[in-house]
């Protein structure tokens, strides 16, 4: 019932908000895909700059991280798919100005997100000839992968304690 109410209710006011505030400055997105409890969930973040005020009443810019959204894929997840669900979340064909002030998008570098033909940051670079959008591989997976690679060089004992030190 809460979750209902939520997203029904909370959502779609918070949604028109923030692309209100997109609308008029420059943002990048964040995504990322998970399988949680064999479901594969998609999850969006913009990140922009805004003016405000601290607390001696000057005006600072401060970075702003606003999430989006959650979405399970229903079938694959597949860039196509990705930008299918992006564009219902931002609906870049009902204001333009987003899909415009778009000009970068940090990823995990996913075959489904960078790949060369369908994938997601492709397809945004298409749209709209949006050659110009900067695509962040995110520096955390990147040294999360380095990581897990160079595990396979190590003792097994070492592996284990490592492993004992994540999951704690």
């Amino acid at each position: 019932e809460i979750s209902k109410i939520s997203s029904e209710c909370f959502q779609p006011y918070y949604l028109k908000q923030l692309k209100e505030e997109i609308a008029q400055v420059p943002y990048s997105l964040t995504v990322d895909s998970s399988t949680v409890r064999g479901k594969n969930i998609f999850a969006l973040k913009v990140r922009f700059l805004r003016k405000e005020e601290d607390e001696r009443g000057e005006l600072v810019t401060k970075i702003k991280n606003k999430f989006i959204g959650l979405q399970a894929f229903q079938e694959t997840s597949t860039g196509t798919k990705m930008l299918e669900i992006v564009d219902s979340k931002l609906s870049f064909k009902e204001e333009p100005l987003l899909l415009q002030n778009l000009i970068a998008i940090s990823h995990d570098r996913g075959s489904n997100i960078i790949g060369s033909e369908v994938g997601l940051v492709k397809q945004l670079q298409e749209k709209e000839n949006k050659e110009t959008l900067f695509s962040l591989n995110d520096p955390c997976h990147s040294i999360n992968l380095a990581l897990k690679n160079s595990l396979v060089k190590l003792n097994p004992d070492i592996k284990n304690f490592v492993s004992k030190i994540h999951l704690y």
